[in-house]
């Protein structure tokens, strides 16, 4: 028999199971439409790419009042709900992230691009003692973001 940890908008009772399933649901909304706001907010000065301004103010400010408009029904859902509010850990997110960097890094020695033709080989020391650093700092991100020693 399933253990029932609260109930619904509607009075019915939510099954541990049904409420794991529906609070990740409403966190991975909640990721997304972060994500989404961010892409609305100034941007920082890209390196290799940069942001158009394909999108006018009024635009900016239209999508912001609907993604304002999902935050708060989104709200309501899990409040409605009573779901679980989920700990997030900017740790852990750093070293995620940090961990897909070095992960790319691995991909891009001057030796693994053999399958689209050799690099230059007065190319080659160079770019690859800078993809050695970056991996290094990658690693670094990755020590940094490990739990202070108790």
């Amino acid at each position: 028999m399933p253990e029932f940890l609260s109930t619904s908008a509607a009075g019915q009772p939510l099954s541990a199971t049904h409420q794991r399933v529906l609070s990740s649901l409403v966190a991975l909304l909640e990721d997304r439409l972060m994500a989404l706001q961010a892409l609305l907010g100034p941007h920082p000065a890209g390196i290799a790419q940069h942001w158009a301004t394909d999108l006018s103010e009024a635009e900016r400010t239209d999508l912001a009042a609907t993604a304002k408009a999902f935050r708060a029904e989104l709200a309501a859902l899990h409040a409605a709900y009573h779901l679980d509010v989920q700990p997030r850990s900017p740790r852990r997110e750093v070293a995620y992230r940090a961990a897909q960097l070095w992960e790319i890094l691995g991909d891009a020695p001057a030796a693994k691009f053999s399958g689209y033709g050799e690099l230059p080989p007065t190319m080659v020391p160079d770019w690859d003692a800078r993809i050695a650093r970056l991996t290094a700092l990658a690693n670094q991100l990755l020590a940094r973001a490990e739990p202070p020693a108790a």
